[in-house]
Protein backbone atom coordinates (compact mmCIF):
# COMPACT_ATOMS: atom_id res chain seq x y z
CA UNK A 1 0.00 0.00 0.00
CA UNK A 2 1.52 3.30 -1.11
CA UNK A 3 -0.96 5.65 0.54
CA UNK A 4 -3.99 5.59 2.78
CA UNK A 5 -6.44 8.06 4.19
CA UNK A 6 -8.29 7.98 7.49
CA UNK A 7 -11.19 10.38 7.98
CA UNK A 8 -13.09 11.07 11.16
CA UNK A 9 -16.52 12.56 11.56
CA UNK A 10 -16.87 15.14 14.33
CA UNK A 11 -19.63 14.54 16.84
CA UNK A 12 -21.13 17.19 19.09
CA UNK A 13 -20.88 16.30 22.78
CA UNK A 14 -23.78 18.51 23.90
CA UNK A 15 -26.50 16.58 22.04
CA UNK A 16 -26.86 19.06 19.18
CA UNK A 17 -26.49 17.81 15.62
CA UNK A 18 -25.04 20.89 13.98
CA UNK A 19 -22.79 23.87 14.61
CA UNK A 20 -23.85 27.33 13.42
CA UNK A 21 -21.67 30.32 14.29
CA UNK A 22 -21.45 33.90 13.07
CA UNK A 23 -17.87 35.12 13.67
CA UNK A 24 -18.44 38.43 11.85
CA UNK A 25 -21.21 40.34 10.11
CA UNK A 26 -22.41 38.48 6.99
CA UNK A 27 -20.09 35.51 7.74
CA UNK A 28 -21.52 32.16 8.85
CA UNK A 29 -19.88 28.85 9.71
CA UNK A 30 -22.20 25.86 9.45
CA UNK A 31 -20.79 22.41 10.15
CA UNK A 32 -20.77 19.37 12.41
CA UNK A 33 -23.47 17.07 11.11
CA UNK A 34 -21.59 14.05 12.40
CA UNK A 35 -21.19 11.95 9.28
CA UNK A 36 -24.62 12.69 7.75
CA UNK A 37 -23.50 15.83 5.91
CA UNK A 38 -24.25 14.71 2.39
CA UNK A 39 -27.78 13.75 3.41
CA UNK A 40 -28.56 16.68 5.69
CA UNK A 41 -26.54 19.54 4.20
CA UNK A 42 -29.21 20.95 1.89
CA UNK A 43 -31.90 20.88 4.58
CA UNK A 44 -29.60 22.50 7.13
CA UNK A 45 -28.52 25.15 4.61
CA UNK A 46 -32.16 25.99 3.88
CA UNK A 47 -32.93 26.20 7.61
CA UNK A 48 -29.96 28.49 8.34
CA UNK A 49 -30.62 30.75 5.35
CA UNK A 50 -34.32 31.04 6.26
CA UNK A 51 -33.36 31.99 9.83
CA UNK A 52 -30.75 34.54 8.70
CA UNK A 53 -33.14 36.15 6.22
CA UNK A 54 -35.95 36.34 8.76
CA UNK A 55 -33.65 38.25 11.13
CA UNK A 56 -32.53 40.72 8.48
CA UNK A 57 -35.89 41.53 6.90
Amino acid sequence: MAQSWNGTYPKRTNGEADFVYQPAENVWIVNGMGGAGMTLSFGLAEEVITEVLSQTL
